[in-house]
């Protein structure tokens, strides 16, 4: 069992008829002009397995098919907690949730599988998914047959233009890309721990915000070639949490950075320069995501709390869904998605909203 002294309900899909009969109206639905998107939404909650349950990953695919990945136990009998059946991954079809195994092959050589806890859920394309394993391990799944394939060492988090194309971060400065058949490392000359990824058809960008280090790096790799763009950012002293995430909705948009409480929206790489206009910050939530669709439909998930900040071209607004941690945090167009608890002691929600 995957040890989370704070792990978030995880985010569920939304059925267009079922969300209704468990509505949670925002606000009363304004206009929102033609240079804003309205702050109106809907969610629902859910809960997946029972205690010692951890909710870790989450992918929205659309109102009818999402993921979320972890360890889930199911108690057959509730007032007994000996007799359990243990998965890693929960399913949702627009109506319910379901629970599957998926194993993962120990290295390349072994023919052993075991059922690790699922850090990462990509959906690639129309018919493939990738799911990355606490450690080095990859599945690909496609038309519902799995093949097996080991990174060599620790990945963390995943971004993909295609099945053939894909780009890996992990401990250390690692920096991995797969090509279909093998993996590449890319050398960072970093010893940061990246925390997330993010690309368009013509770059990929690192972030790490390890505090252990001096140098906070935010990377970009382009036309086959990898450089730091920055990895001891000005006024460190006020943004100490380094680069927290990175986030691109098209190759047209601007790129975005996130900072505690700042939102940079960036004019350059080369050098790295930028506007902080998106100042964000509110006692008591850590933002640690920056996701959305354009730059009047941005996006920041809450740390701290199953919550999410949204900008509508003019104005944030914060919604709290509930109190759980949230270890994981997603946006799909108009549906908004994050999942995890704040112990194992209970179990992990998770929760799928949609803007109208």
């Amino acid at each position: 069992m995957i040890p989370n002294t704070r792990l978030m309900k995880i985010p569920a899909a939304l059925l267009l008829l079922y969300l209704f009969s468990c509505e949670h109206p925002t606000e009363p639905k304004p206009d929102p002009g033609p240079d804003t998107t309205s702050h109106h939404f809907i969610w629902r909650v859910d809960t997946l397995g029972g205690i010692f349950s951890t909710a870790i990953s989450i992918e929205i695919v659309s109102e009818t098919e999402a993921y979320v990945g972890g360890e889930f136990f199911v108690y057959p009998n509730p007032n007994d907690l000996s007799i359990s059946e243990r998965y890693n991954l929960a399913v949702w079809n627009g109506v319910k949730w379901t629970f599957e195994k998926v194993n993962f092959q120990i290295n390349d050589q072994s023919k052993d599988f075991q059922q690790s806890p699922i850090k990462q859920i990509r959906k690639i394309g129309e018919s493939s998914l990738l799911f990355l394993s606490i450690g080095a391990e990859c599945v690909f799944r496609k038309n519902g047959k799995d093949s097996y394939k080991n990174a060599k060492s620790p990945v963390n988090y995943c971004w993909a233009r295609s099945e053939t194309d894909i780009y890996f971060t992990g401990y250390g400065g690692a920096f991995t890309h797969y090509d279909g058949v093998s993996f590449r490392s890319i050398p960072t000359g970093v010893t940061n721990d990246f925390v997330d990824i993010w690309g368009d058809e013509e770059s990929v960008w690192i972030t790490s915000d390890d505090k252990s280090s001096t140098a906070f790096a935010f990377g970009e790799y382009r036309n086959n070639n990898f450089r730091m763009v920055d990895n001891n950012p000005k006024g460190e002293s006020r943004f100490p949490f380094g680069y927290i995430s990175v986030y691109k909705p098209s190759i047209k948009s601007p790129l975005y950075l996130l900072i505690q409480g700042f939102t940079l929206e960036v004019n350059s790489t080369a050098p790295l320069t930028y506007s902080t206009i998106l100042n964000h910050v509110e006692s008591g939530y850590y933002f640690y995501w920056v996701r959305g669709n354009a730059p009047n439909d941005l996006y920041l998930g809450d740390w701290n709390t199953q919550s999410f900040a949204h900008f509508n071209g003019k104005t944030w607004k914060t919604f709290t869904v509930n109190g759980e941690g949230q270890e994981a945090f997603t946006v799909r167009g108009n549906l908004i998605g994050g999942c995890g608890n704040n112990s194992n002691l209970i179990p992990p929600r998770v929760y799928m909203a949609k803007r109208f």
